[in-house]
């Protein structure tokens, strides 16, 4: 099933469109790479969301029998993209097989739990930014103190979604 870009090629791509978007705006590298901005930004994503981690447990050689496009559907299977990689590139899966359980994988069959209120989040959010922009001696002072560790919690939880959602490609 080896095709004129594979997987595996075409994250090498990705992989130098975002160290170049690293250093200049992603609109000159997809000037320079004669393609669209949309086809720069897609590649960028697709670096961040397949992480060397990522594509080790995928394998070079599952990764070179799968197309671009089976690498965008999967991306979003979070936990579960890995295996269903795998056997898309063994059982040959046509990509709009391979969407379908992919939705599967991610179907969310309960319902969601948001935990506190919109003005709950707003002070987190307003919170950790001005935690954020404390100087170094108050941010000290402020982790030392009797909440501190509540601070590192949250902080450690926002890392933790920030990489879902680079990962995951969400908005």
């Amino acid at each position: 099933m080896r095709r004129e870009t594979d997987g595996n090629a075409h994250l090498r791509l990705a992989d130098l469109v975002s160290e170049q978007a690293e250093r200049e705006p992603i609109a000159a590298v997809a000037r320079r790479a004669g393609m669209s901005l949309p086809a720069a930004e897609k590649l960028r994503w697709l670096a961040r969301a397949y992480r060397p981690a990522d594509r080790k447990a995928i394998g070079v050689g599952v990764l070179s029998e799968l197309s671009p496009s089976h690498l965008e559907v999967a991306a979003q299977a979070g936990a579960a993209r890995v295996a269903l990689l795998r056997r898309a590139a063994e059982e040959r899966m046509p990509v709009r097989q391979l969407r379908l359980l992919v939705e599967q994988a991610t179907r969310v069959t309960g319902p969601v739990a948001v935990t506190g209120g919109a003005s709950d989040l707003a002070s987190a959010g307003s919170s950790l930014a001005r935690y954020a922009a404390l100087p170094d001696p108050a941010l000290d002072r402020l982790l030392t103190g009797p909440n501190g560790h509540l601070i590192r919690q949250l902080a450690a939880a926002g890392r933790q979604l920030a990489a879902r959602l680079d990962t995951a490609g969400a908005h």
